[in-house]
């Protein structure tokens, strides 16, 4: 098939993602691209080692602690406050 220049820019930025993945390059890219993280939730299995099946929702964190949805692609999710900060400050709750 004959992909168009749109197309083909996706395709290399997601080759781009899987070949750097875990070397620090995704937040530049993100910054760059002006683009957000997509966070899909899934339902979706798998089988362990040990051959029991696994779901992957058990490891897809849809609220937080203090019973808060989490929101996809919020903007807030990229430069977060750091935890040690929030709990030594009472003033940010």
């Amino acid at each position: 098939s004959v992909y168009n220049e749109s197309q083909i820019i996706d395709e290399i930025l997601l080759e781009r993602r899987k070949e750097l993945w875990g070397e620090g390059f995704r937040l530049y890219d993100i910054l760059r691209l002006q683009t957000v993280p997509v966070r899909l939730e899934t339902n979706e299995t798998f089988v362990d080692a040990a051959g029991a099946t696994v779901s992957l929702r058990g490891h897809w964190i849809t609220k937080f602690p203090d019973g808060t949805d989490l929101v996809s692609n919020s903007k807030y999710y990229l430069f977060p406050i750091p935890y040690q900060e929030i709990t030594s400050n009472p003033n940010l709750n």
